[in-house]
Order: C-alpha cells, then structure tokens, then sequence
C-alpha cells in the first residue's frame, strides 16, 4: 500500500497548533511568510519592504542558554518530495553566525522534536 505524504501546508499547520498549546513559547512563534508564486510588482515591493529571499518559515522569538532564537525551514516529512535552496541554508548559517539556532526540518515530529531540545536548552 502506498503511504500518503502530507503537503508541506499540512505540516506547518499541525506544527503551528502543537505550538499554540505550549504556553511557555505559544506566543512567540512568527511565521514569515515567503512561499507562495507572486507576480513580478508584488515581489518587488514585498522585497522594498524587508522581504528576505531565503528566510527560514518560522522564529521562535524565545531564548534558550545557548541561543537567542530559533529559526525553522519547515519541509515535507519524505525528503525526496522537498528542496532546500541555497538561499535557505544560507540564511539559516548567517543566523548561526549571529548567536541564533537554525535547521531545515522534515516535518511535524522533527519540528516538534527540534523544539523540544532547543527548549531543554541542547546545545547544537
């Protein structure tokens, strides 16, 4: 039987509602909105207007001991149905640089899973 594979959508959703019920970090979540097809005007303006081509889906805009936040590339569970970009491993290492954790996960569980360590104050 062939297993079905949530749409990246799908995981962001379920990820975004687990972290709407922690009440420690519930609040701080910010997704940035960057996916999506635009046409050529609204891109350039959204890029005028602090648009970061490569910015990771979501900042948990929470401290750990080790880092000041959290950035997350949200990806579908099979990896082979998923691309990371240059851009997105880029700014994701440029974060790293700046005292923020960052990573590309592969859906739901890694998501939740990344967090529960950042939040357990793993050092990465």
């Amino acid at each position: 039987m062939k297993q079905i594979c949530p749409t990246e959508q799908q995981e962001c959703i379920a990820f975004v509602e687990w972290v709407r019920l922690q009440k420690k970090i519930g609040p701080y979540l910010i997704h940035i909105p960057n996916e999506g097809a635009r046409s050529v005007r609204t891109g350039a303006n959204l890029k005028r207007a602090g648009l970061l081509r490569g910015a990771s889906d979501y900042f948990l805009a929470y401290p750990s001991d080790h880092y000041h936040g959290l950035f997350l590339e949200m990806k579908r569970t099979v990896k082979k149905l998923s691309r990371v970009s240059q851009c997105q491993l880029a700014f994701i290492e440029q974060m790293k640089e700046a005292g923020y954790y960052g990573d590309v996960v592969y859906g739901f569980d890694q998501a939740r899973e990344l967090v529960q360590r950042y939040l357990n104050n793993e050092k990465f």
